[in-house]
């Protein structure tokens, strides 16, 4: 198994800004996003893969993350108390991701 860390290459946001360089720096210092809506982007270049072998890709991040947000309604506590059972947290992260990919879904992610 090889391991090959990398950093973003890019990190366009809302604002027009490149975040690269603030981002690749462990110093406590955060992207703030004040408005409903922001979005920063994180490019990666990917490490070659090497023929016959697979390769995985995992994120590991620093920071925290404060939703701003003005939910309107009562919470469906029968839908979050689905997360109490082992391994659901995985699946429903399965199903919106192949939700979202649409189409592209069936080309994109192993079948089960």
């Amino acid at each position: 198994m090889n391991l090959h860390r990398v950093l973003p290459q890019r990190v366009p946001a809302s604002d027009g800004r490149d975040y690269a360089k603030e981002l690749a720096a462990e110093d406590n210092a955060y992207l703030p996003q004040l408005s409903v809506g922001n979005v920063a982007q994180l490019h990666f270049p990917a490490p070659a893969m090497e023929e016959g072998m697979q390769q995985s890709v995992f994120l590991h991040a620093r920071g925290y993350h404060e939703l701003i947000r003005d939910y309107e309604g009562w919470p469906k506590i029968s839908e979050l108390n689905k997360f109490r059972v082992p391994g659901y947290f995985s699946d429903y992260s399965k199903m919106r991701y192949l939700q979202v990919l649409g189409d592209e879904a069936e080309y994109l992610v192993a079948k089960d």
